[in-house]
């Protein structure tokens, strides 16, 4: 985060930072840093080190000779500003040098100017802490940061001029208090505040470290980050001392906030839009299903062939806006399981075989060695392999698509090489919208999305993509994924065979059509069915008979799905619950799993869908016997 990296901005840095001109305008300067052993001599300008008798690699040296050392040592430990005389500095030879030291002390380093004391050196010396003092304070000032000094014995505060800047005051507009600052934090802000400030004075932390709010003397607020130590304590360890600094970061934390607020905003249209879209044409194609299940003419079913194919291609269109939009701003979500990798290829190359336009182009599959089980994300799989091969497919009027697989230890390669006409611009197929040449685009149909799409899937779950094109002689794809070997599993999931009973079912839809849809499509399969266009109109019907299988929509007015099954079990219901949603990304599944569903249907589904949800409640609850009601 941005707010984050203004942390490199703190004291310490700009001050080390300015280190070295200060060396060269003064030759005896010297950086001394408190440690265990004393304050030690950890760097010298060279003429110091002359001085001394020391050379660089004998530092760090605690050079202290006779003298008060222990208040040296108290403002080391206390920071801020060193103006100590009396001491002395002692030559590798062993004679002492009287000195006087002057400098600022940060985070426990103190730059100071060390001169030999006399009358004429300590008025160089003054000079010279002077110049120090400024540049710290133009360095604070261009780095945008204040400074407070917290004096825990009397709860005094000590707030430079910036600080006071910060929130529009001027320096003695503000008492040095600790409630000067307390009581403009923001309420919400206080106690993490305080709990954090507390962790440090007590030990548990090594710095103080949080970003909050502050109120602005224009009643707006600031977010604020600061840093702060504890710089002396007493003998029991209790703190004395609490040094600190801040610096505004509300720009950093404001396009933070927007960004945050973008997503979730996206997320909503996702949301929406996926609904608005999928469930007009779930009663579209479901009223079409439908139909076709009646005895109708020929030229009837040629109209409803036409349609239904330009139902199917518009949801393709509509998916792959949406799944492109969602990988670009949500996490890939991997769903591990295990599963028969060499029956998944098979299946996924025998349904697009059937999709060929010509017979003048064969599709095969060539496992290359020994292709076993395996645990990843199969759904994914299948939707990588499958906008491939449709591709493939799709471009080849004559010759062969062939889909290669060899298992590799951890690691699954694919390739997916087709005779179509080859790609003369390469680089270009992994944009938005792509379809090559205007002269494809004209005679194939779709987004331009597929392999946009793929290309983020497949880097998503660890794996890489190439290409490889002859233009006239076709395209060869290459996949490599990370799929861990695993035994062969007995498959608990849904039975899939038809049973030849009946289930009594319940449909809770606010959509006529839908509604009218999904029962049709129910009763063609020989269940009993009863509606619901709301949540508590499902409660009432279920109270009179608990169903085998509900089928509620996610979202309803008044009660939603969820609420209308929360409900339902309260009254004792025990009926296998399946979501019936048009929202079908990883977000919303987390959501009615987490709420008590046992499985879900995606808008727009086909009667074929729901023989799979119906097997899987068979296979969670064994079925009763339905009662006619009249």
């Amino acid at each position: 985060m941005r707010v984050r990296r203004f942390i490199a901005a703190d004291v310490q840095s700009v001050w080390r930072f300015v280190s070295p001109v200060s060396w060269l305008r003064h030759p005896t300067l010297l950086v001394a840093e408190l440690s265990g052993a004393g304050p030690q001599l950890t760097a010298a300008s060279p003429p110091l080190l002359e001085m001394l008798g020391l050379a660089a690699e004998d530092l760090p040296v605690t050079p202290w000779g006779d003298g008060p050392q222990g208040r040296l040592m108290e403002q080391l430990g206390s920071g801020g500003v060193v103006d100590l005389d009396e001491l002395s500095l002692k030559t590798s030879g062993g004679d002492s040098i009287p000195v006087r030291l002057q400098g600022i002390v940060t985070d426990g380093v103190a730059e100071v100017v060390v001169s030999r004391f006399t009358a004429t050196a300590a008025a160089s010396a003054s000079a010279a802490l002077r110049e120090l003092t400024n540049r710290h304070q133009l360095a604070l000032e261009s780095a945008g940061i204040g400074m407070w000094d917290w004096n825990i014995q009397d709860n005094s505060v000590h707030f430079d001029a910036r600080w006071c800047e910060m929130l529009g005051y001027r320096q003695e507009e503000l008492a040095p208090t600790y409630n000067t600052w307390a009581r403009r934090v923001h309420p919400e802000d206080l106690d993490l505040a305080l709990q954090l400030i507390q962790a440090h004075v007590l030990g548990e932390s090594e710095t103080y470290e949080v970003v909050h709010r502050l109120r602005h003397r224009d009643g707006s607020w600031r977010h604020i980050l600061t840093r702060g130590r504890v710089v002396a304590r007493d003998g029991n360890g209790g703190a004395l001392r609490f040094v600190g600094a801040h610096a505004d970061v509300t720009l950093e934390r404001e396009s933070e906030l927007q960004a945050l607020e973008l997503v979730r905003s996206r997320t909503l249209f996702l949301a929406t839009m996926s609904h608005e879209i999928r469930t007009p044409l779930h009663g579209l194609l479901g009223a079409i299903e439908v139909m076709e299940l009646h005895d109708l003419p020929e030229p009837s079913r040629d109209l409803l062939e036409v349609m239904r194919a330009s139902g199917e291609l518009l949801m393709a269109v509509v998916n792959d806006a949406l799944e492109l939009a969602r990988t670009e701003h949500e996490e890939l979500v991997v769903n591990m399981e295990a599963f028969d990798l060499a029956a998944l290829v098979r299946h996924t190359v025998d349904l697009h075989r059937e999709q060929r336009a010509s017979d003048a182009v064969t599709v095969r599959l060539e496992l290359l060695g020994k292709v076993g089980w395996v645990r990843g994300d199969r759904n994914r799989l299948r939707q990588i392999l499958g906008n491939l091969l449709g591709n493939a497919i799709r471009f080849t009027e004559e010759g062969a698509v062939v889909l290669r697989v060899r298992q590799v230890e951890e690691q699954v390669i694919f390739e997916v090489n087709d005779t179509g006409p080859g790609i003369e611009h390469v680089h270009s197929i992994w944009r938005p919208f792509s379809l090559g040449d205007s002269s494809m685009a004209r005679k194939h149909s779709g987004t331009g999305l597929g392999l946009t799409i793929t290309r983020a899937l497949v880097e998503g779950l660890g794996g890489s993509i190439g290409v490889v094109s002859e233009v006239g002689a076709g395209t060869s794809f290459r996949v490599e994924l990370p799929f861990a070997v695993c035994s062969a599993t007995v498959s608990r999931g849904p039975v899939l065979e038809e049973t030849g009973r009946s289930l009594n079912v319940v449909v809770v839809d606010d959509n006529p059509v839908n509604r009218m849809v999904a029962v049709r499509l129910l009763q063609s399969l020989g269940h009993v069915v009863r509606s619901a266009e709301s949540g508590r109109e499902a409660l009432v019907l279920c109270a009179v008979q608990d169903p085998d299988v509900m089928l509620l929509d996610l979202h309803m007015p008044g009660l939603d799905g969820i609420q209308t099954l929360q409900a339902l079990r309260a009254q004792g219901s025990s009926s296998v619950a399946l979501a019936v949603t048009a929202d079908v990304s990883a977000s919303e599944r987390g959501v009615w799993t987490s709420a008590g569903f046992q499985g879900y249907l995606g808008k727009p589904f086909t009667q074929q869908h729901l023989r799979q949800a119906l097997a899987a409640a068979f296979a969670l609850r064994p079925p009763r016997e339905p009662v006619a009601l009249g």
